[in-house]
């Protein structure tokens, strides 16, 4: 009996994590204006016999500031992921995977960098009356 007891409690409390609000912004690295309306995910992953289990905790898209507050469950021994789904035409990306914990979680808020792509065009006009480059 005393053995069931310690092994209840002990699922408890392994069973229940700390709640944790973080903050996902999607900004352009070019211009620093906001990208509205991508879609974010946040992933747990744990390892166990069978190997990596994957969840994914909560997805939805950055609102009309390109930000979203998210509230879940530290569960432990689990790792986390933040993705933001990059736009459309987008050549940089400053990290595209962030997780808990790394040097890009900043207290919690994660600051993802895109940049749309950029393309040279060189038009050579010819002034020299006589048709060729001197």
């Amino acid at each position: 009996m005393r053995t069931l007891i310690i092994l209840l409690l002990g699922t408890v409390l392994l069973s229940c994590g700390k709640k944790r609000t973080i903050h996902i912004t999607a900004t352009n690295a070019a211009t620093g204006e906001r990208y509205a309306g991508l879609t974010y995910y946040v992933v747990s992953s744990v390892t166990g016999a069978n190997g990596e289990k994957y969840k994914t905790e909560n997805t939805g898209v950055l609102n009309e500031n390109g930000e979203v507050a998210v509230t879940l469950r530290d569960k432990p021994f689990r790792t986390y992921s933040v993705r933001v789904v990059e736009p459309p035409n987008t050549c940089y990306n400053k990290q595209i995977t962030m997780y808990f914990g790394s040097p890009f979680d900043q207290n919690g808020h994660f600051d993802f960098e895109f940049a749309e792509c950029a393309y040279l065009k060189q038009n050579i006009t010819n002034i020299n009356c006589q048709g060729g480059i001197i």
